[in-house]
């Protein structure tokens, strides 16, 4: 009977083992199927990281490329050397190889922390004097560094740096810290940590449990952290605890000695099962690779062998040896140890299982790496002005400048000490904001000074805080740390004013007599009542020639001024600034094609009379849609409709909107251009059913946050704007409640809730200059592309002219033959383009001139007619002149 069961148990083993193997995921059927042909040592080896010795000759090289073939180590750590050399050493490396190498480097400012081709990125302190608007360029920051460690090979950074730095005498992490607060430091390295882990990158955050409180290095000696366990539960974890839930990759342990955590003075915090796997594994659940710091630092090899180390940093809960001090004798200390202790046997294998799902993630199926929007100079610079922080400004006159640095600062203090006290001096400190700690009596309380903090002391930090200095301003950086004299989160806005100054436009200084010309232009139209104020602003070649602000909102001498924040109802500028780029972002990633017909995407298309329509007629408004329709009407059918259409709350009858729409009738003559307000309804709703999101959260999520629009959006109410910064639009007492101020101002727009393809756009001429700036360059603004030039170029086409059409994609262009009473100057070139708005706006590009011309007004204060803002040429009256100021 016993040996019928064992007979059965044996047949049906296999198949147990296979149904088991179907059940595993990816990572652990390769993990085990490699373990599977891993001998002993082998496995062994695989939990070993192995240092790259630097400036190797050719006979070194060689030397070390054959012990890495001969100990079949896990993987190996770079420290130095040029992108080439390490590239070629890696790929040497790899096909020598019989297990992929996981490939690691120690770079928490980028790769050029270790290669000397490379530039660095700031260090992770001036990231922390970084305003929370700032967050995107940290992702950027994170991504930049992924994507420079994916075209090396390099699969482990050892980065972030999440120690919460509270100690001014911190002799190894000072500026490598994001700072004191642990809510900061916690929110700035999970941003660098999922940029780096979305370009497949595992980031490794260090120093568990924080190495931010110490006076000793432990690279020299074993540190001592005296606190609390509270205190280091409430804030040395709590980094670590944000970045665990975040997902991070890695976790290297540090060698510190902790005695709330382990009394045992002679066990460093990486030998430690009590930190290790109690209070990480088993307390914090971490489940990612835990990393030790360097095996062969002081603090563990001058009380260890690397043998003994090697051991009990592996029972105590550490996946991956980093750099023992003999490899050779780590790894046959782990074999010695696992042949006569299976339980160790069992964590060898544990371990060495857990390497290798981590190398099927990160090399076998790395996910796809995405190409960085910015270069190391733009971001760097970008990220300065973000962070560089105005301590002090006594004083509007800046003085004798004197760079900081931690290789000068005593020279500094000694120029100092021998100035008098009255002397004005500007101090740029260059390197971390302790140094002003050492400096405290040579910088005088009395003395008129200017100090700034720039962290860091790269070209473009130094360009960063020339800009800042001569701006004046736009200071955003505040202190992530104490210092003398001043609190973490100091930081001023400004330098200290300038006396009053007349200040000239470009125009003014270049051409008074057009810019007088221009003032005389848009006075006559307030004189005549043909708008009560509005915004202009011209830019060429990047640069404000001309931007004013003109009369009021209303006609009432008390009303307020126009002012640059003042918010204008676009009217139809929505289907340029917002309808047609987002349609254009949709089409750039495949998800429109131009010549699909509409009905493929709004199926209550599919059985009228639109069935046939395409995406490019539509947008050339040569589809056979009528102008427009009332459909507004429609809140007139319910009580409670039409007391929202009167209120500031607008009702939402969008879908009765667009069935009207879809029962239309329409026009016969084929490709006849009618401007269609009904057409770019559809276009809204388009990208609403492509995208997933409604039009103004897709344009806003695209294109407004990326540019930085401080002042652009649908239902500016509804974002918390106050009315008195929004233009009035038309006094209507019989459908809207009085005066519109704040709603959009189309009925059609107003009943579908504020948010339509047509109309609803609110901005000022800052915001829709930058607009424009991002379609004069073809997509990229600031580093950033938001949409590829052949898509630009590719909009800005007519492709029905022959019927007499002059409108390409979304955008209007000049007459054929432009004229005085045209829709532009008749100076325009024929590549121009852009778009006007019912209220009294404009927008036009002109890609030949590199020019942008913006005119916003409120025209239809207190009512729509007559339209003498049309009728007297005044836009483009205006616009001509700046042609001619131009030539």
């Amino acid at each position: 009977m016993h040996r019928r069961l064992l007979f059965l148990s044996l047949l049906l083993c296999p198949f147990m083992l296979s149904a088991q193997a179907q059940s595993l995921d990816p990572a652990e059927r390769w993990a085990d199927s490699v373990m599977h042909r891993l001998k002993l040592r082998q496995q062994a080896a695989q939990v070993v990281v192995a240092r790259v010795p630097i400036n190797m000759t050719e006979r070194q090289q060689r030397k070390f490329l054959s012990n890495i073939q001969d100990w079949q180590v896990g993987g190996v750590c770079f420290f130095a050397g040029t992108t080439e050399l390490q590239k070629c050493l890696t790929q040497q490396l790899q096909d020598d190889s019989r297990v992929p190498l996981m490939i690691c480097l120690d770079a928490e400012t980028g790769v050029g922390m270790r290669l000397t081709d490379v530039p660095k990125l700031p260090s992770q302190m001036l990231l922390g004097a970084m305003p929370i608007a700032a967050d995107s360029l940290l992702e950027k920051m994170g991504m930049l560094m992924g994507f420079q460690c994916r075209q090396l090979g390099v699969h482990v950074n050892f980065a972030p740096v999440v120690d919460v730095n509270t100690n001014p005498l911190n002799p190894i992490i000072g500026t490598r810290s994001f700072g004191q607060d642990h809510r900061n430091v916690a929110h700035k390295a999970t941003l660098l940590m999922l940029g780096m882990q979305r370009q497949g990158v595992m980031a490794v955050a260090k120093h568990f449990p924080g190495h931010g409180d110490t006076d000793a290095d432990s690279h020299v000696q074993l540190p001592v952290v005296r606190h609390s366990r509270q205190h280091i539960d409430s804030v040395l974890l709590y980094p670590f605890r944000h970045l665990f839930n975040a997902g991070v990759g890695g976790c290297m342990v540090a060698h510190l000695h902790i005695p709330s955590l382990d009394t045992n003075r002679q066990v460093p915090s990486s030998l430690s099962p009590w930190v290790v796997d109690k209070l990480m594994r088993q307390q914090m659940h971490y489940e990612g690779l835990v990393f030790t710091d360097g095996l062969d630092m002081k603090a563990v090899s001058d009380n260890y062998d690397p043998g003994k180390a090697s051991c009990m940093a592996l029972l105590a809960g550490n996946d991956v040896l980093l750099l023992p001090a003999d490899i050779e004798v780590a790894i046959d200390s782990l074999v010695k140890r696992a042949d006569k202790d299976t339980t160790f046997r069992r964590v060898l294998r544990q371990r060495c299982r857990r390497v290798l799902m981590a190398k099927y993630h990160q090399i076998v199926a790395p996910q796809p790496v995405a190409q960085p929007m910015c270069d190391v100079n733009d971001l760097t610079y970008r990220l300065a002005l973000n962070g560089v922080t105005l301590l002090r400004s006594d004083t509007a006159c800046l003085g004798r400048r004197l760079d900081v640095t931690a290789a000068n600062y005593k020279e500094v203090m000694a120029v100092l000490d021998n100035m008098p006290d009255t002397a004005v001096v500007t101090l740029c400190v260059y390197g971390s904001p302790y140094l002003l700690n050492k400096m405290q009596r040579s910088v005088s309380p009395t003395r008129p000074t200017t100090l700034v903090v720039a962290y860091d002391n790269l070209a473009d930090v130094r360009r960063a805080v020339d800009t800042l200095l001569a701006c004046r301003g736009g200071f955003v950086g505040r202190l992530p740390v104490d210092v003398t004299g001043y609190p973490m989160g100091s930081g001023l806005d400004r330098l200290a004013p300038l006396p009053p100054q007349p200040v000239l436009q470009p125009l003014q200084r270049l051409h008074p007599e057009i810019a007088a010309a221009i003032d005389s232009v848009v006075q006559m139209g307030l004189d005549r009542h043909a708008y009560p104020g509005c915004q202009l602003l011209v830019l060429h070649h990047d640069s404000v020639l001309y931007e004013q602000c003109y009369g009021r909102m209303t006609y009432d001498s008390t009303s307020l001024p126009v002012t640059p924040q003042t918010r204008y109802d676009l009217a139809s500028v929505t289907k340029m600034a917002a309808t047609t780029m987002a349609v254009m972002r949709l089409v750039q990633e495949g998800k429109v094609k131009l010549d699909d017909k509409m009905s493929k995407y709004l199926r209550y298309l599919r059985f009228t009379n639109k069935r046939s329509i395409t995406v490019r007629e539509v947008l050339s408004h040569c589809a056979g849609l009528q102008a427009g329709d009332a459909y507004w009407r429609g809140v007139m059918e319910d009580e409670d409709l039409r007391r929202a259409y009167a209120s500031d709350t607008l009702p939402d009858i969008t879908e009765k909107v667009l069935h009207g729409i879809a029962l239309s009738k329409r026009i016969r003559e084929k490709y006849k251009m009618v401007y269609s307000d009904l057409g770019f309804i559809l276009l809204g709703d388009l990208v609403k059913k492509v995208s997933g999101v409604r039009l103004d959260h897709y344009v806003d999520s695209c294109f407004y946050r990326p540019l930085g629009l401080q002042h652009t959006c649908f239902n500016p109410l509804l974002h918390g704007v106050d009315k008195d910064s929004i233009a009035p639009t038309e006094y209507d007492t019989l459908f809207r409640g009085g005066v519109i101020c704040g709603t959009v101002h189309d009925p059609n727009a107003a009943a579908m809730g504020g948010v339509a393809g047509h109309a609803g756009l609110f901005g000022n001429a800052e915001d829709m200059g930058r607009i424009c700036q991002l379609l004069l360059h073809e997509g990229v603004l600031d580093g950033d592309t938001l949409l590829k030039p052949a898509t630009v170029q590719s909009f800005n086409q007519r492709y029905f002219s022959q019927y007499g059409n002059r409108r390409a994609l979304g955008f209007d262009k000049p007459l054929f033959n432009p004229s005085a009473s045209g829709n532009t100057a008749v100076s325009v070139s024929q590549s121009s383009y852009g778009h006007t708005g019912f209220t009294g706006t404009m927008i036009w590009v002109d890609p030949d001139k590199e020019l942008v011309f913006v005119f916003l007004s409120n025209r239809v204060y207190p009512n729509t007619h007559p339209n003498l803002l049309a009728n007297l040429n005044i836009r483009t009256d205006i616009q001509e002149l700046i042609y001619q100021a131009i030539k």
